[in-house]
């Protein structure tokens, strides 16, 4: 059900990236889609660039701690007698977006047999919701490393089936009618750093990197979540094999 569903789902969007001549990826489609109510703003991010710059603190923050789980994670999956296929960067449909420089950064992707976990690797303390239920349209499960917080958690796609099919259904909608939908605007949060000229546009918030909390007094929390992550991790893929989970 949910296949037949992504299937009517990339229909879509490969008819909305024909309308609007835009090269746009699938998860970049998506995503905007996701996060924008306003279809004037839709519209105006897919067909004219307006990427965000991502301080350099928090790309090496997220690089470091991606490639400390890498390590922790292939010794553990190997040591559980795994034979692992480990990609960073890995595209997939609804996976990734092409100027998304967090969520191109942020995929680890472990295959066992058909198996298929994604990993989410997050400095800070959130995360998006939307991007995770989008990374389950393609994978079994999601893992979400929460280094600020020092505690990581997992939702597989059975577990989200029902919303799934509920945002498969809302966003072939949208989609299908978004082309026809030029003046549409819905004000709301999403005005934002908004790159569409009209009466509710807002400037967007500049941050600046606070190091004593987001690198100091987070340092000790990293472990913490990579170990919880890789766990989650073994377990996942233990249980998709039939084999006993200590504690299960």
């Amino acid at each position: 059900m949910q296949f037949c569903q992504t299937q009517t789902l990339g229909k879509a969007i490969e008819e909305l990236k024909q309308a609007l001549s835009t090269d746009a990826s699938f998860a970049k489609i998506l995503s905007v889609a996701t996060q924008h109510p306003c279809p004037r703003r839709c519209l105006k991010e897919l067909t004219v660039y307006s990427g965000n710059k991502v301080d350099e603190f928090y790309y090496e923050r997220h690089e470091y701690i991606r490639r400390l789980l890498v390590d922790a994670l292939l010794v553990a999956l190997e040591s559980s007698g795994f034979k692992v296929n480990i990609k960073a960067e890995n595209r997939t449909t609804f996976g990734t977006g092409d100027v998304d420089v967090e969520v191109l950064s942020s995929v680890v992707e472990v295959r066992c047999q058909d198996a298929k976990v994604r990993i989410e690797v997050k400095g800070g303390s959130g995360f998006d919701i939307g991007q995770i239920v989008r990374y389950l349209m393609d994978v079994d499960a999601v893992v979400v490393c929460l280094a600020g917080r020092g505690t990581a958690f997992s939702i597989t796609r059975k577990q989200a089936t029902q919303l799934l099919d509920f945002v498969t259904d809302v966003y072939k909608r949208k989609l299908d009618s978004l082309d026809g939908r030029k003046d549409v605007l819905v004000q709301g949060p999403w005005c934002s750093g908004c790159p569409v000229d009209c009466q509710f546009t807002k400037n967007g918030h500049s941050h600046e990197v606070d190091f004593q909390r987001e690198f100091v007094e987070s340092i000790p929390k990293w472990g913490s979540a990579i170990s919880g992550a890789v766990e989650l991790c073994v377990q996942l893929l233990r249980e998709r094999k039939g084999e006993q989970v200590d504690g299960a």
